[in-house]
């Protein structure tokens, strides 16, 4: 949640922008990998400061959430811009990604943690 504010207000931010026809920096390689494959290896990268939970309130995740949600509905009307955009954020790992591929690897992000979610609620007691 606090990932996906951080990176949906930027593209809102940055697709909107004038000068988004250059693309200055690349993926990694394994930044590209993940975002091909759809998957991402567990256990193998930290979390970056500022995305780590600090024990808020159910009421005010619940709220974190839909702010997400409200940012997210409001790109839907400029996913033209945002596909076109080669602006770059860096990830703290993977290199640098555009908007597009930022929704993208948030697409895979979500899918690897309710893959973990679903092992732990899973695993016998």
């Amino acid at each position: 949640m606090l990932a996906d504010h951080k990176i949906v207000k930027w593209i809102e931010d940055v697709a909107l922008a004038s000068d988004c026809k250059h693309r200055s920096e690349k993926p990694k390689e394994v930044g590209t990998l993940i975002l091909a494959s759809g998957q991402i290896p567990r256990g193998r990268g930290p979390a970056p400061e500022g995305t780590i939970p600090k024990g808020e309130s159910l009421a005010r995740v619940i709220s974190r959430l839909k702010d997400v949600r409200t940012l997210v509905d409001g790109l839907a009307e400029q996913l033209d811009a945002v596909s076109a955009c080669l602006n770059t954020l860096p990830h703290h790992v993977l290199g640098h990604f555009t908007p597009s591929e930022w929704l993208r690897f948030l697409h895979v992000h979500h899918i690897h943690h309710a893959n973990i979610i679903n092992d732990i609620v899973r695993k016998p007691a």
